[in-house]
């Protein structure tokens, strides 16, 4: 008899967790199993569970919204949006008075769209519309005409490998997402705040916030040299790639443009690099080169004085926040550049052996060359100093 008892209390506590767990998944929202897009998942809370103040929120208009908030829709948007912005950090796009990169994001979701021109690389958007979707995904006005824009298409710095809906309250949802980028080895992580709006019928979110973090593994000695050897073979001129090159022989201005343009996460950025954020983009599309830094930089590597960049790429010098500001775009392709690259330990700092090339398809091959770093440390910093480049046969 007590055998029976035991077996019906088993089979009443089974079909009680069924039942449970059941309700529980009638109450978590459309979209939380499926983030959109390439992402693995959404979730909110543990076990995809809604948090206490999400639970609350199920109810009138605010439940609408968490609902929005909690979808597939709202999910692609996001990960569209976390793939162009998710490296920078930004607490409020109120005072951004360039839309460069907020407009790589649209750009970056047209493209996706296959909206092309025939004959031409790159898509089009009319200046209303653009208008009308910064100020919807973002909350800034466009003052840049009515004319119709033409833009190259915009390779996706990030991708989303998982996102999750962490909370919901008073209007704003808050998402994390883990990014992967084909410059770094490891998974980042940002996160982004959005006000959820109800806008006529239509639901809608508008970016708030983003914090981005990452941990890097700092570069080696190895990896620094390299990472150096590439920057300046870049800055080369035909005459030092004919004959080597000395420290005095490059401008520090270009050189630390050229570390600029691969040391910010997200932009040609190169993990190798000993200046990693030093010199950073912020989300309004400008440059900033610290001023203390920059000199460090044009001091530790080329072992030069450095005091300004005399009116060269726009910059202009912030007085109060001493540093150097410039809305150019840096970067391009270099006439010169490194192949089968090999880094030794030699006389107290590091060798540098590759063959020097025409940066182009099937470009010239000019030989063999060697650029060489001694290893320095002041004041308890340590840092790789250029020595020069010498081709191998002199």
């Amino acid at each position: 008899m007590k055998r029976k008892i035991l077996s019906v209390l088993a089979v009443l506590v089974a079909v009680l967790m069924s039942t449970m767990a059941l309700a529980a998944c009638e109450k978590t929202p459309a979209g939380l199993e499926n983030g959109g897009g390439s992402s693995e998942s959404m979730s909110t809370g543990q076990g995809g569970e809604p948090s206490a103040s999400e639970s609350a929120a199920e109810s009138g208009e605010d439940g609408e919204l968490y609902e929005f908030a909690a979808s597939e829709e709202a999910a692609a948007q996001v990960q569209s949006i976390a793939e162009v912005l998710g490296g920078y950090d930004f607490d409020d796009l109120s005072g951004v008075q360039s839309t460069w990169l907020l407009e790589q994001a649209i750009y970056a979701d047209i493209a996706a769209a296959g909206d092309e021109i025939s004959g031409y690389d790159g898509c089009k958007i009319s200046a209303a519309a653009l208008s009308s979707l910064l100020e919807s995904r973002f909350g800034v006005k466009y003052s840049g005409g009515d004319k119709e824009i033409f833009y190259d298409k915009y390779a996706r710095p990030w991708t989303v490998k998982s996102l999750r809906l962490e909370s919901f309250s008073d209007g704003a949802a808050v998402y994390s997402a883990e990014l992967e980028s084909e410059y770094l080895d490891s998974l980042c992580r940002c996160e982004m705040v959005f006000a959820v709006e109800k806008r006529g019928e239509e639901y809608a979110l508008r970016l708030v916030s983003n914090r981005f973090e990452a941990e890097f593994a700092a570069p080696s000695p190895e990896q620094q040299a390299q990472y150096l050897t590439e920057r300046l073979v870049g800055l080369m001129s035909a005459d030092a790639a004919k004959n080597g090159a000395a420290p005095e022989d490059f401008s520090p201005q270009a050189f630390l443009i050229s570390v600029a343009a691969t040391s910010f996460e997200g932009r040609g950025f190169d993990p190798k690099t000993p200046y990693r954020r030093v010199f950073y983009m912020s989300p309004d599309g400008l440059w900033h080169f610290p001023a203390e830094e920059a000199r460090r930089a044009a001091y530790e590597v080329l072992g030069a004085d450095f005091s300004g960049f005399d009116g060269c790429c726009d910059f202009v010098y912030d007085a109060a926040a001493d540093e150097y500001v410039s809305g150019l775009e840096f970067g391009g392709e270099s006439a010169y550049s490194c192949r089968n690259i090999s880094v030794a330990a030699a006389d107290g700092g590091y060798s540098v052996s590759f063959t020097l090339a025409a940066n182009a398809a099937n470009g010239a091959v000019y030989g063999e060359y060697t650029a060489k770093f001694t290893a320095e440390n002041e004041n308890g910093r340590e840092f790789l100093r250029f020595a020069g480049i010498i081709p191998a046969n002199s």
